[in-house]
């Protein structure tokens, strides 16, 4: 009995030290500075790297809390830094080689995941590498087979992704170094940043604060990682700042060496709810997401793009891929609102070194220019006023493919302008010089205010309406054919049909073949106002050359059956329009064309070279010569006309009439304004006045008595006294 009582007392004595000895490892400052050192010998052996713990707290039975933590690469730079870490274990669970631990809690972690320019790998692999055993392989799941965390708690956190960047392969070297300079500077969105051996681009999770309550790191029953996150909030960077301002996250992801995953994961912005599915490759940055978002304001996405508007957004799907440089966004049955404007559809783009549009279907009404050059600046509009319509597309700007468009922009106090396209379209250069392929344009109507922005002293006013298939290139040649176009202005209304083209090499020039159905000749008067034309003509113009020196041909059909033709070259572009033309004409009734004329029938031509029809202002040198003619009721045989125009004088070398009943000559100086006067010679023979009588009012019937001259009188009254006396 006492051997019994003896051997208790000893085992207890046993029990006694042994509790001592674990509470003294495990609950004295003394224990846990050996724990310190334990476990830096133990993450010290297993880490290609510095592991660096400042203290351990806690009761270590049950759980540890480890300060100011640090993992560093032998080089210094940083993988983790966290002011502390603290959770919970059951002992037995690491007698059977798991690591588990619940109530994990991080304060202040700092994470860095980095994969260095020039091949290298990324930090967390060069900090515990993989090695390939060289000896008989134990089968048998050990320590690291099982690691779980449950109920963790992250609170500021902040991690940053750094990985590999530089330009496509395949640029020059001087756009090479464009491209690095664009990246590196404040306008890229993408954060590139130098380091040794090249560039890296960096994103960043700041402020993270996340209720996990399921981590997996390793299972032998499970293939992937696993992350369940009921709570996360954050400012991420993907970009440059902004931030996107994570309020919530929800949902379960998936990981492994290489990538994360998810499905049906939440995201809840300020003013945006967001559900998807994704997939991120840790390796090489590349990305895919697929998200529905009931709804998406416009300021949550300035993240995005910075010059999305502040107020405003609506119900969207969106697509993004992220794939090596090229980063594509697609938006589904997409419904947003922004002030006055609407716009429903799909849209995709996909950004590289250009910009490229696909699966464009889109409607729009109240899109004003001022909202367009809020988000792009480079596309500033001269004319401000409000588009609406639809619009199908796919291309670049520099080539642009246009399935169907029909686009109304109503210009503020300017009147309305609609254009439906169909065909290839492109905008090159800053100047947005346009090209384009069979590209079928129909203006419902047009107003003549847009055409002057290519023309700016374009005289005349109104809208075009018609049709016309315009192939070519602003910088060489832009050809129209099938051209159909209906100008109205004010009452005038001119049809031409036919084929136009315009030469942009050198000096601009201009190449017309239209058939006038008909054109109104009022319209004519703007470019010489001098000249009072009325009326309506039919027939050919063609016009070849510059606009100052533009070569005519047309041959016109006038009201009342007349002829009129000319040929030559014509100056438009200057103040006071230039000619030096040769005209023909036959039956020409100038009362039909020119206000205030007299009935004519005129049938002859000749030259006009000169400039200006303003008889105080105009040069000219003119020779015509007419056939059997009518001037009001007048019959002449021939008509000739020598006479220059000059500093308001008008020098006539010769005129000459000749008619049935005689022939006039005409020569001298007459002024052709108030300031200027001459003298006329002038030779008349007539075979009789009476052919003239409506004229010469003296030789109708005298039915009264007029009273002679004093002067005559006078010296009939002396010749009488002469004669008497």
């Amino acid at each position: 009995m006492r051997r019994i009582y003896r051997l208790l007392v000893v085992l207890s004595a046993i029990v006694l030290l042994a509790v001592l000895a674990v509470w003294m490892f495990t609950n004295t400052d003394f224990g846990r500075e050996r724990v310190r050192r334990l476990a830096l010998d133990l993450l010290g052996g297993s880490t290609h790297g510095i592991v660096k713990i400042g203290a351990v707290h806690g009761n270590l039975l049950s759980g540890a809390t480890f300060v100011d933590v640090s993992i560093t690469d032998s080089a210094g730079r940083p993988f983790l830094k966290a002011d502390s870490l603290t959770g919970r274990y059951v002992l037995r669970s690491f007698l059977s080689k798991k690591i588990y631990l619940d109530g994990l809690v991080l304060y202040r972690p700092q994470v860095v995941i980095e994969k260095l320019p020039g091949g290298q790998d990324w930090n967390y692999r060069r900090l515990w590498p993989q090695t390939k055993p060289t000896g008989p392989v134990d089968t048998l799941p050990g320590w690291g087979a099982w690691v779980r965390f449950t109920n963790v708690t992250v609170v500021d956190g902040d991690v940053v992704v750094r990985s590999p960047w530089s330009p496509r392969t395949g640029l020059s070297a001087r756009v090479r170094d464009s491209v690095v300079k664009d990246a590196l500077s404040d306008g890229s969105r993408l954060k590139i940043i130098a380091v040794p051996g090249g560039y890296q681009k960096v994103i960043e999770l700041a402020k993270v604060d996340a209720t996990l309550p399921l981590v997996r790191i390793a299972d032998p029953a499970f293939k992937n990682r696993f992350l369940q996150v009921s709570g996360l909030r954050m400012q991420a960077y993907p970009f440059r700042p902004p931030a996107a301002q994570v309020q919530a996250l929800a949902g379960n992801f998936e990981f492994n060496d290489d990538s994360l995953w998810w499905k049906g994961a939440a995201v809840r912005l300020p003013k945006s709810n967001l559900k998807g599915d994704g997939t991120y490759n840790i390796d090489n940055g590349d990305m895919r997401l697929a998200v529905g978002a009931t709804p998406a304001a416009f300021d949550d996405f300035k993240w995005l793009y910075q010059r999305f508007p502040k107020e405003g957004g609506g119900n969207l799907g969106l697509s993004v891929v992220w794939k090596g440089a090229t980063q594509d966004y697609v938006i589904r049955e997409a419904d947003v609102r922004t002030g006055g404007a609407h716009v429903q559809g799909d849209l995709g783009v996909s950004i590289a070194d250009t910009t490229y549009f696909h699966d464009a279907n889109l409607r729009f009404t109240g899109v004003t220019t001022k909202l367009i050059a809020e988000l792009d600046p480079s596309l500033r509009s001269p004319r401000q006023g409000v588009l609406s319509g639809r619009a199908k597309f796919n291309g670049t700007p520099r080539r642009l493919d246009i399935a169907d468009a029909d686009v109304t922009f109503a210009v503020y106090g300017r009147g309305a302008n609609r254009l439906q396209a169909r065909g290839i379209v492109g905008f090159n250069g800053p100047k947005y010089v346009v090209s384009a392929r069979d590209l079928r344009l129909r203006f419902l109507p047009l107003q003549i205010d847009i055409v002057k922005l290519l023309f700016p002293t374009l005289p005349i006013g109104g809208t075009l309406s018609g049709s016309l298939t315009l192939n070519g290139n602003g910088a060489t040649q832009l050809v129209a054919t099938g051209l159909d176009i209906m100008h109205q202005d004010g009452p005038n209304r001119s049809h031409a049909v036919g084929r136009a083209a315009v030469h942009t090499t050198g000096q601009p020039t201009l190449d017309l073949d239209v058939v006038a159905q008909p054109v109104a000749l009022a319209e004519l008067t703007k470019f010489a106002p001098a000249l009072p034309l009325k009326g309506l003509a039919t027939g050919p113009v063609h016009a070849h050359g510059p606009i100052d020196a533009m070569r005519m041909d047309t041959r016109l059909r006038l009201p009342g059956g007349g002829v009129f033709g000319l040929r030559g070259t014509i100056d438009f572009q200057s103040r006071e329009l230039g000619y030096d033309v040769v005209a023909d004409a036959t039956a020409l009734d100038l009362s039909r064309v020119m206000i205030g004329a007299p009935q004519t029938a005129l049938t002859g031509g000749g030259t006009a070279r000169g400039r200006g029809f303003k008889p105080a202002t105009m040069l000219a040198d003119l020779a015509f010569d007419f056939g059997p003619s009518t001037v009001d009721t007048l019959g002449v045989d021939s008509l000739t006309v020598r006479a220059r125009l000059a500093n308001g004088l008008a020098n006539i070398e010769r005129a000459r009439v000749q008619a049935s009943g005689g022939v006039a000559e005409l020569s001298g100086q007459f002024g052709l304004d108030a300031a200027h006067q001459g003298a006329l010679t002038y030779a008349v023979s007539v075979d009789s006045l009476g052919t003239f009588a409506r004229f010469l009012p003296g030789l109708g019937p005298d039915t009264g008595v007029v009273q002679p001259r004093p002067r005559l009188a006078a010296e009939l009254l002396r010749v009488a006294r002469a004669d008497s006396a």
